[in-house]
């Protein structure tokens, strides 16, 4: 018999005592439900043997005349019903547990009517009961099927007796103490504003309205001594003259200066820096913008070379060109050579057209050649070999400075009274930092000759120049990487010209500096 019939005719017996009665005498009973302890509820069965709800007696029949009828109710005694109110007579009597209508043990009544089957909740630690506490309660030390429950300890995330709270675990300070009992616990940052609170959002982050001790935030303001996001500056007031004005803003020292990013009298505008192409000019006076082609690659564009010529890989509107161009190293249907670049001079034209074979005079520098200033005349600079003859003696103070491995290393400055002999180079070499702008300023009088530039990279591959038929040239380069690099400026006469030149040269590290250091260097 199993636990779960076991309880069942528990109660049958609680009711009737008929537990234990012999098969011979007592019919099967049926469970027609379960409740969460296991134990069954049963309907009453006149003629099963067992006394149950609203029967005076069950005698195992439904027979009249033997003292209990067919409805079970108690008969009076005829004169053939036999001696009445004995144990073993299969009728309970007062003070009979049991009767399962005879006197022989062992059967689940005894010979004293009294149950021989263990009885979860009677009291009694009875066949394999581990424990009997005389209840059918859960939680009290012994279980409805009388086995013995697991102690009861604090951090048991249940609440026993004694305990006013148990929240898994025995650590105190989070409204549960380690003794399973309440705390009275006030914690910034729980989300719940406590009386010594002046708010409570939730964390103890600060800068959201509610600070870390849970006090509230004034809204940040210039002024408050806070820099808060969009302002240059914040000294705690809104007055302007102390270096930081009363918009929060850093101001210029007495008088100003173009590039400091405060528009001084006399200043059209004033964008932070001296680059020009960006709307604002190197003087501080608007521009015309037109990004495009000023050798920086600005928002929106997918390539800037310093010139608005389509055919080179970046074309008019600084967008990257599609392969098939002259200089991709594929030679297209149109092209006659293409040697992987637009320089002149080495058999492939820059319009991708096959050269004459070099010779001395023709304008390109040629290997072996020192020179060639487009003839075959000596005296100026260039000898009827192509070789430079001896340097004029109005040379500049760079001499010699013919080479990109000869360049001369210079600081940002101003360099006057410099003058590029005929069919002669000059090379410089500047270091950019970080994030740094240089701007190379070649300034001449076009109608003395005519002077081009280009800026080449560590590794001497070009990176830009500017030539035109005007006065003066100029080129900007902006260092995008992170770290410091040399930047290399060649000055040329265009068909070997000569002429008399300044060089001014500017780099900005104040744009795009890459940490305290170099931007206070800048």
């Amino acid at each position: 018999m199993n636990r779960s019939q076991t309880l069942g005719l528990l109660c049958t017996t609680l009711l009737t005592c008929g537990l234990g009665c012999s098969d011979a005498v007592v019919p099967p009973v049926a469970l027609v439900g379960e409740r969460d302890a296991g134990v069954g509820v049963l309907v009453p069965i006149c003629g099963n043997g067992f006394i149950e709800l609203g029967e005076e007696c069950d005698d195992g029949n439904t027979n009249l005349g033997d003292n209990c009828d067919d409805l079970c109710r108690r008969e009076p005694c005829a004169p053939n019903c036999g001696a009445a109110g004995r144990c073993g007579d299969g009728t309970l009597q007062e003070g009979e547990i049991c009767d399962d209508g005879n006197t022989v043990d062992g059967d689940g009544g005894d010979a004293q009517c009294r149950s021989e089957i263990p009885i979860c909740g009677n009291g009694a630690v009875e066949g394999d009961e581990e424990c009997d506490d005389g209840n059918m309660e859960p939680d009290d030390g012994c279980s409805p099927n009388c086995t013995a429950e697991a102690e009861p300890v604090c951090g048991d995330a249940r609440i026993d007796p004694g305990e006013t709270c148990d929240d898994g675990n025995r650590v105190g300070g989070d409204g549960c103490g380690a003794d399973c009992q309440t705390e009275d616990v006030e914690l910034c940052g729980d989300g719940f504003r406590d009386p010594d609170e002046e708010c409570d959002d939730g964390n103890r982050i600060p800068g959201d309205g509610c600070d870390e001790d849970c006090r509230s935030e004034a809204a940040p303001r210039c002024g408050d001594g806070t820099l808060d996001p969009g302002e240059g500056c914040d000294d705690g007031n809104n007055v302007g003259g102390d270096g930081c004005g009363p918009d929060c803003r850093p101001e210029a020292p007495p008088g100003g200066r173009c590039g400091d990013g405060v528009q001084d009298p006399g200043e059209g505008c004033d964008d932070g820096n001296q680059r020009p192409g960006d709307g604002c000019d190197a003087d501080c006076q608007p521009e015309a913008v037109d990004r495009c082609g000023n050798g920086i690659r600005d928002p929106g564009e997918g390539c800037d070379d310093g010139n608005r010529i389509p055919g080179d890989g970046c074309d008019a509107d600084c967008e990257p060109e599609p392969m098939g161009q002259c200089g991709d190293g594929r030679q297209d249907p149109d092209e006659e050579c293409d040697d992987g670049n637009q320089r002149p001079g080495d058999g492939c034209s820059a319009d991708c057209r096959i050269e004459v074979a070099p010779r001395c005079g023709d304008g390109n520098v040629d290997p072996g050649e020192t020179c060639d200033d487009g003839n075959q005349a000596p005296g100026d600079g260039c000898d009827a070999d192509c070789q430079r003859e001896a340097l004029e003696p109005d040379d500049d103070r760079f001499e010699e400075n013919d080479f990109f491995a000869d360049a001369a290393d210079i600081d940002p400055g101003a360099y006057p009274g410099l003058f590029l002999a005929a069919a002669d180079e000059d090379w410089y070499g500047v270091e950019v930092c970080a994030g740094g702008t240089v701007t190379f300023d070649v300034l001449f009088a076009h109608g003395a000759g005519d002077l081009d530039i280009t800026v080449y990279d560590a590794d001497s591959g070009r990176i830009g120049g500017a030539a035109s038929a005007t006065d003066d040239e100029q080129y900007v380069y902006e260092n995008d990487g992170d770290a410091a690099e040399t930047i290399y400026l060649r000055v040329f006469g265009f068909g070997g010209a000569s002429n008399d030149y300044d060089l001014n040269v500017t780099v900005d590290c104040l744009v795009g500096c890459r940490g305290d250091d170099e931007c206070a260097e800048g």
